[in-house]
């Protein structure tokens, strides 16, 4: 796929990438919350699981991440999922989008940008090379 193909083929999944960007906000995921952390994982695990494969939970120490192992990887994609949002703040700064622009708690860091690198590589003809991981801190 061409450079183009790949934008249109992105821009006809901008609802449902907002719409996993929404359950992902939504779950919450303070950094110091070991439970809260586990179901944001899962939410990554679910949307992984759909676009790109199963990916492998990791539990370190009480932390859980998210992995995807390519064969032979050499390149990584890092990110991670924890925020610096108390627990409840969805309560009070809901997820929202006007103007074309997104708005809530860990979407700028870095909740979009998970999103965007599993739709993103989703659009690859192969993950084989790539490793992904997401990190619960």
């Amino acid at each position: 796929m061409t450079g183009p193909d790949v934008i249109a083929a992105l821009e006809k999944q901008t609802d449902d990438m907002v719409g996993d960007l929404e359950a992902l906000v939504e779950a919450e995921s303070p950094s110091t919350d070991v439970a809260s952390l586990r179901v944001c994982a899962d939410v990554i695990e679910s949307i992984g699981q759909r676009l790109i494969g199963a990916p492998e939970l990791l539990e370190v120490g009480d932390r859980t991440h998210v992995r995807w192992r390519g064969r032979d990887p050499k390149v990584l994609v890092l990110g991670h999922f924890d925020t610096v949002w108390p627990l409840g703040t969805i309560a009070r700064w809901g997820f929202d989008v006007s103007d074309g622009r997104a708005t809530g708690p860990g979407i700028f860091d870095m909740k979009a940008g998970i999103i965007q690198g599993i739709y993103g590589l989703a659009q690859l003809s192969s993950l084989s090379g790539v490793e992904i991981l997401f990190t619960g801190d």
